[in-house]
């Protein structure tokens, strides 16, 4: 048997006895030197999108929000017709988005069209 599989099958064991669940992924792996993630180097890119602001009147701009709530601080804001960049994550009717300042937050997706 593998030194792995040993080391592993004796943290079942102890984990057994005490009683407790089976969870021991990124201890099993710390014991035995080896790891399941990959270093940042490795990592595909995170996906961007495109978005332009929609449904905004000239001289207007949405607000770039620090949270997905229309109470959260303003930290930024892209004009009506702005085009600007996103993650595609989305949140209670929010979408992160970059501010036309570079600040990355959440701006109403109701406002946002992928382009």
């Amino acid at each position: 048997m593998s030194l792995r599989r040993r080391v592993m099958a004796t943290a079942a064991a102890a984990a057994f006895a005490a009683g407790g669940m089976l969870a021991m992924s990124g201890a099993a792996n710390a014991a035995v030197g080896t790891s399941h993630t990959s270093p940042a180097s490795h990592r595909p890119a995170a996906r961007t999108y495109s978005y332009k602001v929609v449904g905004i009147r000239k001289g207007h701009y949405l607000a770039v929000r620090s949270g997905a709530d229309s109470h959260a601080r303003i930290i930024g804001s892209l004009k009506g017709g702005a085009t600007t960049t996103g993650t595609g994550k989305s949140s209670h009717g929010y979408l992160q988005v970059t501010a036309a300042n570079g600040n990355t937050g959440w701006a109403l997706a109701s406002n946002l069209q992928k382009s």
